[in-house]
């Protein structure tokens, strides 16, 4: 079965016209998008309007007493203290369960670790805040894993340390014995 020329095209050249700059030059061009009033007819997007983050109800920095935080969900991130490297803990955790995500963080490095998070899922690891509202850029040793290699400031030993060692020997050792068990 032969197809039109304009459905062949359209299937063999896609890749070509993500390539071109032309194609991408229309997609940042505010002209090409859609205006707002066609997307909110069309439904929306869930990330639609800015970014707010609702913790803290005052603009001083300090979360006020007995302020709960809102409702919804959270994105998570556990920062090791040390040199303020960070990892993903969840993407959309509720309020009930950040004390699993905190639980999660500590258990995670044997470093201090405090736990950040953001309301809106494009939050910049700058802009998160800790439990008590306090924001990631004000940490003294924030984005310190960047420029400077602090070997005490750890999660695990390093696979060259006794204690790496004798870790690894231990999976060995348990991994014998479940061999003989069979």
């Amino acid at each position: 079965m032969l197809r039109a020329p304009e459905a062949r095209s359209a299937n063999a050249d896609w890749a070509d016209r993500l390539r071109s700059e032309d194609f991408w030059q229309r997609m940042r061009s505010p002209q090409a998008r859609p205006d707002e009033s066609s997307r909110r007819a069309s439904g929306g997007t869930r990330l639609e309007g800015p970014r707010r983050f609702s913790p803290i109800q005052r603009g001083d920095g300090e979360r006020p007493r007995g302020v709960h935080l809102a409702s919804g969900s959270y994105r998570t991130v556990c920062v090791r203290l040390c040199d303020g490297y960070f990892w993903p803990l969840s993407f959309a955790t509720s309020r009930a369960t950040l004390s699993a995500d905190r639980r999660k963080c500590e258990e995670s490095c044997e470093s201090p670790v405090k736990l950040y998070l953001a309301k809106d899922a494009e939050t910049p690891l700058e802009d998160m805040r800790d439990e008590n509202g306090r924001y990631y850029r004000d940490l003294k040793t924030a984005f310190v894993y960047r420029t400077s290699y602090l070997e005490t400031c750890k999660c695990r030993a390093h696979p060259w340390e006794a204690a790496a060692r004798a870790r690894h020997a231990g999976y060995a050792q348990a991994s014998k014995a479940s061999l003989r068990r069979r």
